[in-house]
């Protein structure tokens, strides 16, 4: 295994992982990975030095990609990624006796040569009016924007809501599934194609990240208003739930 190029051995790590991990990180560790694989992929696994990682990571910072047709440094997020992402190769490749040590601990994570952009700020109450004012006739996406404000959980948990998990009775709503993305991946070739949707549970993992776990959330008068105006409208006219199949789409321009 000494003599296998970087490039096979980093698709070997992935590939140990197993259904462990979901299509989307599995499709974040392919974009992220390219750019290791551009410079150290046809190194021996066996061969690669400190040296080696080391002039990678200090580089990559200096490097520039295009992003909608601009130029810019790689963001603080993205050296993060790769960082780890080489890291647990490397640890792995120790862990197997295929190089004397794990000398990615040596190795400071580099800072970012990109321009801070200004976070947009939340909305104050008088823009959320005027978004409720621009929603008040699609009784959909009335909906949506008031559950998303309601309750601050993310479009992807929305959209994978039920009637079932709403109590009109107690004014609460159940955030227990969330909808992803499916991929079929090739770590090999380094490929990604998107072939559909999945709806997934949410666990309550001890450990776990606690912001994706499963809560249950109060609900306003108005916001169940809202949903049950929704409910009622699929309910008389079924050409709705097609037209809600497709709001997943929502979630990548939809801002809570």
């Amino acid at each position: 295994m000494k003599n296998m190029p970087f490039k096979d051995f980093l698709a070997y790590v992935y590939e140990m992982q197993g259904e462990s991990i979901k299509d989307t990180t599995k499709e974040c560790y392919v974009n992220y990975s390219k750019q290791i694989v551009k410079e150290l992929g046809d190194i021996k696994i066996g061969d690669i030095t400190e040296d080696d990682c080391r002039r990678f990571i200090n580089n990559l910072p200096k490097k520039k990609h295009k992003t909608n047709g601009v130029s810019e440094y790689y963001a603080k997020k993205s050296i993060h990624k790769v960082y780890v992402i080489l890291g647990v190769v490397i640890e792995y490749a120790a862990r197997k006796k295929l190089i004397e040590a794990d000398f990615m601990e040596y190795i400071d994570e580099p800072l970012s040569n990109k321009t801070p952009v200004k976070k947009n700020k939340a909305f104050v109450p008088e823009d959320k009016e005027k978004i409720l004012v621009a929603v008040a006739d699609d009784i959909q996406m009335n909906a949506f924007v008031r559950i998303s404000m309601d309750t601050g959980i993310r479009p992807s948990e929305i959209i994978a809501l039920h009637k079932e998990d709403i109590d009109f009775e107690n004014k609460t709503i159940d955030i227990n599934k969330t909808i992803s993305k499916k991929f079929n991946v090739d770590f090999k070739k380094l490929t990604t194609k998107k072939v559909g949707v999945e709806i997934l549970p949410i666990k309550n993992d001890k450990g776990g990240d606690v912001d994706k776990s499963r809560r249950v959330l109060s609900l306003n008068d108005e916001t169940l208003k809202a949903v049950k105006a929704h409910i009622n409208a699929v309910e008389k006219d079924k050409a709705l739930v097609k037209k809600e199949k497709k709001m997943e789409r929502v979630r990548y321009c939809l801002q809570t």
